[in-house]
């Protein structure tokens, strides 16, 4: 019994099925109806079950807000010293709540407590990338669409989704720092350190709360704007990345990519912030 027990409690932490729990829960009982322990974990298991359910008739009536509110009920069960991996449906469930509510940063993190439950997870790597791409996030789209076509390397879905996800990328890094600081090209140093004290403002980390903003897509706005201030309010640094613009103007491209004139500065960017079972 003490193994049979045992085994009970491992499939439990383990396994992404909850089917396979309750097997083993019957199993116990089967040889010892009384045994305490296993009913109480029957007990949470059928009302981990029976809140889920609520969740996603919530969630089919299109009442996420509730449905939200339910699932957090149903995850307030989950030992969090020992999170459980069947557990990562219902954070997605409530992810994809969020998702419909437009609070894209609440359901990344969803998202992301779902992958550390279970990283084979492709439905969460794709809901996240998803996610990400509603925040302007591609570098962080390109690595769960990668992710997932490394778990389904024969999903032409996700390849196209990828693809379009780094032409993205390329686009964002192609902006003049000129474009990020809101400024048209060669502007003053007094427009430049304007319109850099506003968006500093707006995108700081510390002032979002409340405003609407994606925190999300405000750290890695700001990131982006302290750099290319840097660059712009330093003379020497400036007069030579205009130079790079010029001579790319007259080439007619779209102007030097903000990847190509990172490589040519040796102080660099700081990285962006980082992020099926079915029962």
């Amino acid at each position: 019994m003490d193994v049979l027990w045992l085994q009970t409690r491992v499939c439990y932490h383990t396994t992404g099925d909850i089917s396979e729990v309750d097997q083993n829960i019957a199993s116990v009982l089967k040889i010892d109806p009384n045994h305490i322990a296993a009913l109480e974990l029957q007990k949470k298991m059928n009302k981990l079950q029976q809140l889920r359910q609520k969740g996603n008739e919530a969630f089919n009536q299109k009442n996420y807000r509730e449905s939200v509110e339910i699932y957090a009920e149903a995850l307030s069960e989950e030992d969090k010293k020992l999170p459980i991996p069947f557990t990562a449906v219902i954070y997605a469930n409530r992810a994809a709540a969020y998702k419909n509510l437009n609070d894209f940063d609440e359901a990344i993190r969803d998202l992301s407590s779902a992958i550390d439950r279970n990283d084979a997870y492709v439905k969460a790597y794709v809901r996240r990338a998803q996610c990400y791409s509603e925040l302007d996030c591609w570098d962080e789209v390109i690595k769960d669409y990668s992710s997932a076509i490394s778990l389904e390397p024969f999903n032409t879905e996700y390849v196209t989704l990828l693809e379009s996800a780094q032409k993205k990328l390329q686009e964002q890094k192609n902006r003049s720092y000129y474009d990020v600081i809101g400024v048209p090209a060669f502007s003053s140093p007094g427009d430049i350190k304007k319109s850099y004290r506003l968006l500093a403002l707006k995108y700081h980390p510390d002032k979002v709360a409340g405003t609407g903003t994606s925190p999300i897509k405000a750290e890695k706005l700001f990131k982006e704007i302290q750099f290319c201030y840097e660059v712009l309010s330093d003379p020497q640094k400036k007069a030579q990345y205009d130079r790079e613009l010029q001579m790319a103007n007259y080439t007619r491209s779209q102007g030097t990519s903000y990847a190509q004139h990172q490589q040519t500065h040796t102080r660099q960017p700081p990285p962006p912030p980082t992020r099926s079972t079915k029962w």
